[in-house]
């Protein structure tokens, strides 16, 4: 959680300053992490709170994506994130 909060931190760091890369880094690193967090064996109360503070993470981890030039990981991400939100609310 910790990896995911800073990584959080410097996505909305990046997004602040207009770092398109930082921002990126930052909001795809925190959906790279969401498997391991989904298997991480956490409680429906703990995945519902990291759910709700991350409600558009996936749309804004591919729009800094196609910001960069980078479509297609765009889709890897919104599909990533999609992934892991259905695999949580079962």
């Amino acid at each position: 959680m910790v990896r995911g909060g800073s990584a959080m931190r410097l996505g909305r760091l990046g997004a602040q300053m207009g770092d398109a890369e930082a921002a990126l880094a930052g909001f795809g690193g925190v959906v790279d992490l969401l498997p391991v967090l989904a298997s991480g064996g956490i409680t429906r109360a703990d995945r519902e709170h990291l759910l709700g503070g991350w409600q558009s993470l996936g749309n804004d981890a591919a729009a800094w994506a196609v910001s960069t030039g980078r479509p297609e990981r765009a889709l890897e991400l919104v599909d990533e994130a999609g992934r892991c939100c259905q695999v949580w609310a079962t």
